[in-house]
């Protein structure tokens, strides 16, 4: 985990063993399932600066379930990873929220399309997900 200096929020994440970090230990959004059972709707904010593909990925019962009513998002820093080879691909994890039945909207209300590359780089830097 490292600071970015005057940002409290500015914490950023990586691999293991990465320079100037600390490890710490981590979980999915799946192993929350146990602890959620009496949770009939969930909302959800994701702002973890670039890090939301993982997060999405380890969630995908949780999602599944349709109880994830809406997420708010932070795009911005994902905008930057579209088209990439990585093991987490934008358009994948965009995918499972879409598949679980949530919509892609501007915070304006505009429909967003989705969930191709083409698509989410014409996004705006927060998106809200919404079961509609």
């Amino acid at each position: 985990v490292t600071s970015i200096a005057d940002n409290v929020g500015g914490t950023q994440w990586g691999e293991a063993g990465a320079k100037g970090g600390d490890t710490v230990t981590s979980i999915t959004l799946d192993m929350l399932l146990p602890m959620l059972t009496g949770s009939k709707s969930l909302l959800m904010k994701l702002d973890i600066e670039g890090g939301e593909c993982k997060a999405i990925q380890g969630a995908r019962e949780l999602f599944a379930g349709k109880r994830v009513m809406a997420v708010f998002m932070e795009f911005g820093q994902l905008k930057q990873q579209i088209g990439r080879l990585s093991p987490c691909s934008v358009s994948s994890s965009m995918q499972v929220l879409h598949d679980s039945g949530l919509t892609p909207f501007d915070p304006s209300g505009g429909k967003l399309s989705c969930c191709q590359d083409t698509d989410m780089r014409r996004w705006g830097w927060d998106v809200i997900w919404r079961r509609v």
